[in-house]
């Protein structure tokens, strides 16, 4: 039945695109864990606009398992620095203790617990996953399309949460939450450091390698579409204060651990 044009939403809800190379670990996809089943028809789904009509849709997903392998073959990027082998061993220590119960562990015998963690709990800005924990109306529909139909069916679970993600790679990934609030991986594990207001740059040579960080200018006050305000419905930078109970020496080996990953 139509209803008519379904209304703009009053605000937007940022999101940063995650790394693909991460998709091989996960048993669901999207930050709040909501989508699982066959990530084909996920990546279906979201070419939709693109299409014409149902032999459009059968025709691109003849090609969905293609596209996947392809995803599942990328691996994450080697940091190109230099790394302090003993820091680096002691922060694998660090990160046993403290990180590795949600985000996993690396070497020769990697483990990846998939696991969701509620919003009281991670404290992170909690109005991504609430919009469709909320407002089940996209989910409703997905869960009884096409998309949930046929012997690899696909569906959304929406979750008040998020997925704790691996960190394959997490050097190159900066801005850092699921809504790029955090500038630098230093912040991630010392929320004290968080600007309020920052502005990236858009040109060249915009990534800090060293600091694993996009080079950002801090601001005192919002002005601009380009400052980021983390005062905004949405934007927040708050929660992942795991870090803060570190020693300044336990984190430094920390972020030359994470380099190896």
């Amino acid at each position: 039945r139509d209803d008519g044009p379904t209304p703009l939403p009053d605000e937007i809800i940022p999101s940063d695109v995650p790394a693909w190379w991460l998709v091989k670990k996960k048993n669901a996809l999207y930050y709040s864990g909501e989508g699982r089943g066959d990530f084909g028809k996920f990546l279906l789904s979201s070419a939709l606009l693109t299409m014409n009509d149902s032999t459009d849709a059968a025709e691109v997903n003849r090609h969905m398992p293609d596209v996947l392998s392809y995803i599942n073959s990328l691996e994450a990027p080697a940091y190109p620095g230099s790394i302090d082998p003993g820091m680096a061993a002691r922060g694998k220590v660090i990160f046993a203790g403290s990180c590795g119960g949600c985000h996993g562990s690396y070497g020769s015998n990697e483990t990846y617990p998939n696991k969701l963690v509620h919003t009281s709990v991670i404290g992170t800005d909690p109005w991504l996953a609430r919009s469709n924990f909320n407002d089940t109306t996209v989910s409703r529909w997905f869960n009884n399309s096409w998309f949930s139909q046929g012997p690899n069916p696909a569906w959304l679970q929406p979750f008040d949460g998020y997925l704790a993600p691996p960190l394959d790679g997490i050097w190159a990934t900066a801005p850092y939450l699921h809504n790029g609030s955090v500038p630098a991986l230093e912040m991630m594990i010392d929320s004290r450091l968080r600007p309020v207001y920052w502005k990236r740059g858009f040109g060249k040579n915009t990534y800090d390698i060293k600091a694993m960080a996009i080079r950002f200018d801090k601001r005192d006050k919002p002005g601009g579409k380009r400052v980021y305000d983390t005062t905004l419905k949405g934007y927040g930078n708050s929660g992942h204060t795991f870090g803060d109970q570190l020693t300044p020496d336990e984190r430094k080996v920390l972020l030359e651990y994470l380099k190896t990953l």
